[in-house]
């Protein structure tokens, strides 16, 4: 069995792509990083109105997201975090979703992991871009990274420590090979 595969498997936001968000062990975020983005929580529609993400403050610089596509949706806890004036959003699974979906399970070892998305909010729209997996492995395995990952049967897993992930983001931010983009989502205004 998969288990970090079920982890991951929550993750149908770049369903639409072809992108696999790379998973980490460890976080983006960190104390010193995160922040409550103003104009971040709210609901957000895809051009087509197939997608839809509401986004709410939960608590100190924490939100929840709720992705909803078609029949499909999928709940995770969200840190904002800014680094070098980048907006960056490190999701994982919501705990407490994926406790009840593995409820009475005996034993099962599974392991939360991150995903990380680079975002550009405007007033009135968020474009949203997933550290894609197969480009970050390109990227290590041309030198052009030494980022530590680990390769398994479904892909890579990055396993580097919060300040190397903030400086692979920061270093990568502008690099549109390693970032695959979903939406543009425009805000719902309530009537």
């Amino acid at each position: 069995m998969k288990y970090i595969r079920l982890a991951v498997a929550v993750i149908p936001l770049l369903a639409a792509s072809a992108c696999v968000p790379l998973p980490s062990l460890n976080p983006l975020w960190d104390e010193a990083h995160a922040v409550l983005e103003p104009g971040l929580a709210g609901t957000w529609i895809s051009d087509d109105n197939d997608e839809i993400i509401t986004i709410t403050e939960t608590d100190r610089n924490e939100y929840r997201m709720i992705y909803v596509a078609g029949e499909d949706a999928s709940q995770y806890e969200v840190h904002a975090v800014r680094l070098e004036g980048r907006l960056f959003l490190d999701l994982c699974p919501d705990k407490e979703i994926v406790e009840e979906r593995f409820h009475g399970e005996v034993y099962m070892p599974l392991i939360p992991t991150h995903f990380f998305m680079r975002a550009v909010l405007e007033p009135d729209r968020l474009q949203l871009a997933a550290l894609d997996d197969e480009a970050i492995g390109k990227k290590r395995e041309q030198g052009e990274t030494e980022i530590p990952l680990v390769k398994w049967d479904d892909g890579l897993l990055l396993t580097a420590e919060t300040g190397l992930i903030q400086d692979l983001v920061i270093r990568l931010a502008d690099d549109p090979e390693v970032w695959s983009k979903s939406g543009p989502y425009y805000r719902c205004h309530e009537k």
